[in-house]
């Protein structure tokens, strides 16, 4: 950010752990210890009723926590060029406290009106000088499809808090998965996610199921997001398997389901206890929970194409082929395009999942200050 501007006003969601609001405060702690902003905050309200702090935060560390609530509020003396604004639903009305306006955009398949706040104006936000950031190349293009001009659309990808996500001890990992009932032998493969269409949930659990068939050691752990968006994956599991014809005991008894809430810490032992973090999506804006499995060394098995191609390049971790359909109605929505995940090859790829070996040295995951300092630049 160039010297003559060291104002920036923050709009967005602190107190929960939504993705939105993680990377934001992610975002703010590096904004206040790396750079030299003169930062503002001000609350978005949450977009469901039932999220607060109370039953829906991550807990950041406490030195962590002080920073973040410890953000001014702005006033009219505190005017600057720019406001950052990151919530849903997305809203390009005119900053209070500036004269432009950043908005921080995602798109895993395509946008719809809901997409936007009420009164937000596209043609009037673009006039104004107003600019986009997305996490990932796919997500910039939806992005684009839905009519936001390319040259107004930009890549900032996310970081990492190698204070939060970070590889442990054997011996921890070892106690962790004890404590948790699971021998030395088994393979965990991991996911967490909502049981969503896009997310490819119901793919996992096939690909899982028949791969039970050949590995009787693999295991799945699935940590929901009950919490967050309502949406169990009890009867999820159950109903996907049965439609499928692979429901049994031994594959029901194979899967461990994770539906409270966990904090960052829980988080990052639930990554390193796993083999492998499988995620066989149809459409991500970008992936965060592989971007933090990698950063605990853990190898990733994801969907050919799509966001997570712009991270997942280092050896030792692995893509499932996939088709891309495109311009097509699925569940009653037009779709420009999604990533169909090869069942066959997933279960290939599942067979032959070892225990991890990855070394830290392979684990390729950029913290924060990179993607601040690029989410500053567009606005200087």
């Amino acid at each position: 950010m160039s010297a003559s501007r060291t104002l920036l006003v923050v709009e967005d969601w602190r107190g929960i752990n939504h993705s939105f609001a993680l990377v934001n405060q992610f975002q703010l702690v590096e904004m206040l210890e790396g750079t030299d902003l003169d930062l503002f905050h001000e609350d978005a309200p949450y977009f469901l009723p039932h999220w607060s702090r109370a039953t829906n935060w991550a807990e950041f560390h406490v030195s962590d926590e002080e920073k973040l609530f410890g953000i001014p509020a702005p006033d009219s003396s505190s005017l600057s060029d720019w406001t950052y604004r990151i919530y849903f639903s997305t809203d390009l009305q005119p900053p209070k406290f500036s004269k432009k306006l950043t908005v921080f955009l995602v798109a895993e398949l395509d946008l719809d009106e809901q997409s936007f706040a009420p009164g937000s104006n596209l043609a009037e936000f673009e006039a104004a000088g107003g600019i986009i950031g997305t996490p990932s190349n796919w997500s910039r293009q939806r992005i684009i499809d839905w009519g936001f001009k390319p040259e107004t659309v930009y890549v900032v990808p996310h970081g990492i808090s190698r204070d939060y996500f970070f590889p442990l001890a054997y011996d921890a990992i070892r106690s962790q998965r004890t404590a948790l009932g699971f021998t030395g032998n088994e393979v965990l493969l991991l996911n967490i996610g909502t049981a969503i269409w896009n997310k490819g949930i119901d793919v996992l659990l096939k690909g899982f199921a028949l791969a039970r068939q050949q590995r009787k050691d693999l295991r799945l752990i699935f940590k929901d997001q009950r919490n967050t968006y309502g949406v169990s994956g009890d009867n999820y599991i159950r109903t996907t398997l049965s439609n499928a014809g692979l429901f049994s005991d031994d594959v029901i008894n194979a899967i461990t389901l994770i539906p409270a809430n966990l904090t960052m810490d829980q988080m990052n032992a639930m990554y390193n206890i796993a083999d492998c973090y499988v995620s066989p999506y149809r459409a991500y804006s970008v992936n965060l929970p592989a971007c933090e499995a990698m950063a605990c060394g853990i190898p990733v098995l994801v969907t050919k194409g799509g966001a997570p191609d712009d991270f997942v390049e280092v050896s030792g971790h692995r893509r499932v082929d996939a088709t891309l359909p495109s311009h097509v109605v699925i569940q009653g929505r037009n779709i420009s395009a999604y990533r169909e995940p090869d069942l066959d090859h997933l279960v290939a790829e599942l067979i032959q999942t070892a225990s991890k070996s990855l070394s830290e040295s392979e684990t390729v995951a950029p913290d924060w200050k990179s993607p601040v300092h690029q989410l500053l630049e567009i606005m200087s």
